[in-house]
């Protein structure tokens, strides 16, 4: 598994109010910004939205078998579940930006599970 950068690298409010009107999981999407020397801009930003439970329990299978590369795989789930939008290949070449993207993911799988 890997990021899937085939996704859109922005998005429009129209889009937004799209998938939020089509898709219940989407009501509330968020937007993340980091910094980043691998951008033109200096910074990246991330459109994000909470996991299915169907995501969250995908995450929880793999953390049980903890099989060979099993906190790769649930990094780029995470990443890959909860993100609409964004520049996934500045979030391969810049740690900084992967790390602090997938905290955030992974604190909206942590709150999804609690409730």
């Amino acid at each position: 598994m890997a990021l899937n950068t085939k996704k859109p690298k922005s998005i429009l409010p129209s889009d937004i109010e799209d998938w939020q009107s089509k898709d219940k999981q989407r009501r509330k999407i968020g937007v993340v910004k980091f910094e980043s020397e691998f951008s033109e801009s200096g910074y990246v930003e991330f459109f994000i939205h909470a996991p299915t439970k169907e995501q969250v329990n995908a995450i929880a299978e793999i953390a049980a078998e903890r099989k060979a590369g099993w906190v790769t795989k649930i990094q780029e789930l995470a990443i890959n579940s909860c993100v609409l939008a964004g520049d996934l290949d500045i979030a391969e070449q810049d740690d900084s930006v992967y790390f602090a993207l997938n905290e955030q993911c992974q604190l909206l799988f942590e709150t999804k599970k609690k409730l």
